[in-house]
């Protein structure tokens, strides 16, 4: 024997180990220290003794217990919008409107549905071809699924919607929001779900016509990810259809063949089940594809998208980093650019979603913007994150206040003042909050008079 023994898993190793688990996802290798801070904070709110005590107790939890829920919830990524990725988005067109005789309505499943901007999308696409249809969103995180069931939205999150279809679609109930009216919302019905369990049913037998999971599965491990196609693959009509991001592929693992085949169609492609007949003809009461061999082509792989998605963040390098984004993001502020900071701000938490200061200039940017809901739940994962982040409670306090929920806004500006009293000061020394709110002395004195008034 050497007399060596095998080093100890870090505690922010264990931890990624057991949000993996939990969840399939693969955090990023810059995110160790940042976890680090997490799990200190989360340890001393519970009273446990040290971070890896802490972790320890999560291992006995399943991941649906509050405790695990909220780090869930923290570090899922809900950038999405409206009308997003339209090549695609024609594709699932073109199959719908081949479905008009189906006979029932089509039944369509968006996995990782975010705050639901995507199955009323879908609900558009089958209201303007005049076909019915029961759409379900699912989602791990169930702040995203509060959001979505509500259906309030912002400008923001209709910026790739025609005027038009705003119109038809959508209510006013102010200025600054926009509500998804009766038409869609008859639709869609939103669950909680983890993609790493069996597939969800509208009714129990009954498979899906189409399943959407678009820009979700580029999060998660490779044997994760394989697991969760066999979900889809056991599923899915054997006629049905599954549509990814234009950017996403499904690639063989050693040991793991996925059950699909992909097949092109104008500019975006589509995934059919390995064992479904090319030129498949219509089967009474499904979904069906068109035999035309000039509209669809089998493919081994699926060809480039002709476009690529039109995001606001496309631009960023790999090469930029935190701070980088969190300055651009400040900087929009300044110049009341709230899209620009917005998409910024959306970039910084998707490079890293544990880093307190995206949340806060998130949030600023969405309530300067009218998005209080969004803003709130942004200010919120902030205080999630650092607790005593005084800057943050201030700002979801008055958002309490605005919407009327005055004992949570009174807790919150306790919650403030504490933050303002702790050594040290978190927020002293931010350089992107610092930058929008200098003098940082000054700021400090106005919320702790707001604070002592409010509570």
């Amino acid at each position: 024997m050497s007399g060596h023994s095998r080093p100890q898993t870090s505690t922010s190793e264990l931890a990624c180990q057991l949000i993996g688990k939990w969840t399939g996802f693969e955090l990023r290798p810059t995110t160790p220290k940042r976890l680090e801070d997490l799990l200190e904070s989360r340890s001393q709110a519970l009273g446990h003794a040290c971070a890896r005590d802490y972790v320890v107790a999560l291992t006995e939890l399943a991941a649906s217990d509050s405790e695990p829920q909220r780090l869930v919830n923290l570090i899922t990524n809900g950038l999405t919008a409206f009308w997003r990725d339209e090549p695609q988005l024609n594709a699932l067109r073109s199959v719908l409107e081949s479905s008009a005789d189906v006979g029932r309505p089509l039944r369509i499943w968006c996995a990782g549905c975010s705050t639901g901007e995507e199955p009323y999308t879908v609900a558009m696409i089958v209201a303007e071809a005049g076909l019915e249809a029961k759409i379900l969103g699912s989602d791990i995180n169930t702040d995203f699924l509060r959001l979505a069931k509500r259906a309030h939205y912002s400008a923001w999150s209709l910026r790739r919607l025609s005027a038009d279809r705003a119109r038809r679609f959508f209510t006013q109930p102010d200025a600054q929001t926009w509500q998804i009216g009766d038409e869609l919302r008859a639709m869609v019905e939103f669950r909680h779900h983890n993609l790493l369990s069996a597939a969800p049913s509208l009714q129990p037998g009954a498979p899906w016509d189409v399943i959407l999971c678009r820009n979700v599965l580029i999060y998660f491990d490779a044997r994760s990810t394989a697991r969760v196609y066999h979900h889809f693959g056991g599923a899915l009509h054997r006629n049905g259809y599954l549509l990814l991001g234009s950017s996403e592929q499904i690639i063989s693992e050693p040991g793991i063949e996925p059950p699909f085949r992909a097949a092109r169609l104008a500019e975006g492609f589509v995934y059919r089940l390995s064992t479904t007949p090319s030129g498949q003809t219509i089967q009474p009461g499904e979904l069906f594809v068109g035999s035309d061999k000039d509209t669809w082509q089998a493919l081994d792989r699926p060809v480039g998208a002709s476009s690529q998605l039109e995001e606001e963040t496309s631009e960023i390098e790999d090469s930029d980093t935190i701070s980088t984004l969190l300055r651009a993001t400040a900087s929009h502020l300044a110049s009341s650019n709230h899209d620009g900071a917005i998409a910024a701000a959306e970039a910084a938490v998707s490079y890293d979603p544990l880093v307190p200061e995206s949340y806060c200039l998130m949030g600023q940017a969405l309530n300067q913007g009218g998005a209080r809901l969004q803003a709130l739940e942004a200010f919120r994962k902030a205080l999630f994150l650092e607790p005593h982040n005084w800057f943050a409670a201030a700002q979801a306090a008055m958002i309490y206040n605005v919407v009327g929920e005055d004992e949570a806004a009174r807790r919150t500006w306790r919650q403030a003042i504490e933050g303002l009293d702790a050594q040290p000061d978190p927020v002293q020394g931010t350089m992107a909050l610092a930058k929008l709110l200098a003098p940082l002395q000054e700021t400090r004195t106005q919320v702790r008079e707001l604070a002592y008034a409010r509570t």
